[in-house]
Parts: structure tokens; C-alpha cells; sequence
């Protein structure tokens, strides 16, 4: 019995892979055709406290290659008790193209942030809204590579934004393979046309299409999870389609928490935006997370039962390796096996450690106040 329910966990999970990967080779490449060649865009940018990112963040977006007229910056400082809003305003006040805006209203929603992207969103000129976050670093090519990605029917493209630290190679390596991972699930899903998640540090938006769906008043009352659920809404809308960006001159570097504590802190903020998420959402991420627990627990029960039930979870662990790598392929880019068995293990433990905080506890965005 306890080998039978060892076996029917392995293909109740295995569906899961098996389906993200078919989601990553079904993609195509974009027709092209229906943008201009140089479109306006506006770059959104949310920063509280961020006196140590925010200049080199700007400079990067400042010297993208692409043309300066046709480019509006907007930073919007979200209540910072350190010394961002003046560094920020210090570059502005020789850059025409950048605007920094103070967020000191109160909100109705949960999370100051999501009055800054709704102020944001009212003050953006351009037709497409870059998204990416003041500890992010995007290349020259960023904002070029990723128009590319639009066609006359695409209203959202999101990209890789891999997190990485000043630790050590170890646990950048973890929080390399743990951004695969969430990135894999994106573009993956986003291939099978049910896209389920993807980052705001990388996220480009044609404006009518937010327009289309409502605006950012229109989403869940959440702290965290806004760019899922305007991923969601965009999908669902019948006039727009998304799409995933794999070339390397999209992906968006970002540096990611400094440690365990930090890194839990991170994932409970995330994890809470499933608290909105649609029925079938939720039962998804269930049956998922279920099975992955179960695998798990019948390996450690092989040591006193069946030496059998550590076989499903090795073939689990083949399977997500074979993916990951396969993903990576895709972003050319390689991963190292130690760091991504240092990840598996790890990956319920912190879902175990997170995840009842999240679902049922007070989740912030950098200390609400």
C-alpha cells in the first residue's frame, strides 16, 4: 500500500514538469509587425529606501540603448526614511526625461505600493510601461530586446530577473536556482497560454492593455502579487497575448536577500498573494506542493519501511533537473548541480517555514507604515 501511494505521488507530480516543459517548447517567435520601431515608453520604478541602489539603477535605465526623446522615467518614492527621494531628485534635475514623484498619501488598499503604481500608471505618457524595481540592474538592451517581443496582439511580456546577493557562491547559487525555478513556472505557463506567475523587476506592459482590464484598482486588495494578477487579467482579456522573453539581453539582474531569514521574509510576502488567486490557482499550487511534501516523506520513510519509496523522489529530482536545464537552454545560460540539489532540498523546507505565516498572518511591503 505505502509503495502504491509512493508510485501515485510520483505521477500526480510529475504532471506538473512534464506539462512545463511541453509549455517551454510550444513557444514561437513573435510576428513582429505590429509596433512601431520606436514606440514611447515609460520606465516605472517603486523605491522606499533605497539611498544605496537607486543611482546606479538610474544611471542603468538612463543609458539604455535607446532613444532618449522617447523615453519617460518615473521614480516614485514610496514614503523613503532615508536619503533615496533626494538622490533621486539630485538626478533628475539634470535629466529631462526622469520624474520623481513623493507617494505621501494614505491608501485605501493594504499596501502603500499599490497607490504608487496606480499614481504611476496616471502619470506614465508612454505606450508601453517597463516595470522593474531599484535594486534591479537592466542592460543597454533591455527596453530594444524587449519590444521585440511585441506583436500587434501582445499586451505583456515578462522576463528573467535572477536575484543574487554579496554572500557566498553557495547561497547565490541557491538564489540562482530558486529564481529558475519561479521564472520556469512563468514562462512555462505563459507558453501554455495559463500564465500563473512572473516578476515585476522585469515586466513590460502595453498601456492599453492595463487600461483594458481596469487598471491596478481593479486587482485583488493584496501587499503582494501585483504582477501575477495583472498577468492573469491580460491573459483572460480576449483582445491580448503574452509572451516570455528568453534572450539574455532581457533578463534583468537584481540583488536578492542577504540571508535565510531575509529570504523567508521575501517568500512570505510572495506566497500571501495566493490568497486571492482563483479556486483552481489554489487547488493547483495544492496538489503541487501535496505531492512534492509526500515524495519527500516517504523517501525518509524508506529508512525504516521499504528502501523502494526513495526511488520516486530521486526520479522526481531527474525530472525537475532535466527541466531546469532545459529552461536554461532556452535563457543560454548553465546552472550548477550542486547549487540545484542544494535548492530541492531546501525548496520544502522554506515552503513549510513560509507558507502558514503567509496564508493566514500580516504580511508587509518593507514595513508598511
Amino acid at each position: 500500500m505505502i509503495i502504491f501511494i509512493g508510485v501515485l505521488f510520483s505521477v500526480v507530480y510529475l504532471v506538473v514538469p512534464v506539462l512545463l516543459m511541453l509549455g517551454l517548447i510550444v513557444q514561437s517567435n513573435p510576428q513582429k509587425t505590429g509596433i512601431e520601431s520606436t514606440p514611447a515608453i515609460t520606465i516605472i520604478v517603486i523605491a522606499r529606501d533605497e539611498e544605496k541602489n537607486i543611482a546606479d539603477c538610474m544611471n542603468a535605465l538612463l543609458n539604455q540603448d535607446f532613444p532618449k526623446q522617447k523615453i519617460q522615467i518615473l521614480i516614485i518614492d514610496d514614503d523613503s526614511r532615508d536619503n533615496t527621494y533626494n538622490i533621486a531628485s539630485s538626478i533628475a534635475s539634470e535629466n529631462p526625461l526622469v520624474r520623481v514623484i513623493k507617494n505621501t498619501r494614505s491608501t485605501n488598499w493594504k499596501s502603500r505600493k499599490k497607490e504608487a503604481l496606480h499614481q504611476a500608471l496616471h502619470q506614465a505618457a508612454g505606450e508601453f510601461l517597463f516595470l522593474t524595481d531599484a535594486d534591479c540592474r537592466p542592460g543597454k538592451s533591455w527596453i530594444k530586446d524587449t519590444l521585440a517581443e511585441f506583436d500587434n496582439t501582445t499586451g505583456l511580456v515578462a522576463g528573467f530577473s535572477p536575484q543574487q546577493s554579496t554572500g557566498s557562491s553557495i547561497w547565490n547559487g541557491f538564489l540562482f536556482a530558486d529564481s529558475l525555478s519561479a521564472a520556469f513556472a512563468s514562462a512555462a505557463t505563459i507558453g501554455l497560454k495559463r500564465g500563473v506567475t512572473c516578476t515585476g523587476r522585469n515586466l513590460a506592459i502595453r498601456t492599453q492593455a492595463v487600461k483594458d482590464i481596469g487598471g491596478y484598482q481593479y486587482l485583488p486588495d493584496s501587499v503582494s502579487g501585483d504582477d501575477d494578477f495583472i498577468l492573469f487579467q491580460i491573459t483572460r482579456h480576449p483582445n491580448w497575448n503574452v509572451r516570455y522573453s528568453f534572450h539574455k539581453s532581457t533578463h534583468v539582474p537584481a540583488f536578492g536577500p542577504e540571508n535565510f531569514s531575509e529570504f523567508l521574509r521575501q517568500k512570505k510576502r510572495h506566497i500571501s498573494a495566493g490568497r486571492y488567486f482563483d479556486p483552481g490557482r489554489q487547488a493547483g499550487y495544492g496538489i503541487y506542493h501535496l505531492t512534492n511534501f509526500g515524495l519527500w516523506f516517504a523517501a525518509l520513510m524508506s529508512f525504516w519501511t521499504n528502501h523502494f519509496l526513495i526511488v520516486p523522489l530521486l526520479f522526481k529530482i531527474l525530472v525537475d533537473w532535466i527541466g531546469l536545464r532545459l529552461f536554461t537552454k532556452k535563457l543560454s545560460l548553465g546552472m550548477d548541480i550542486i547549487h540545484f540539489l542544494i535548492w530541492e532540498f531546501l525548496f520544502p523546507v522554506y515552503h513549510i517555514l513560509a507558507a502558514p505565516g503567509a496564508m493566514r498572518g500580516k504580511i508587509s511591503w518593507k514595513e508598511d507604515r
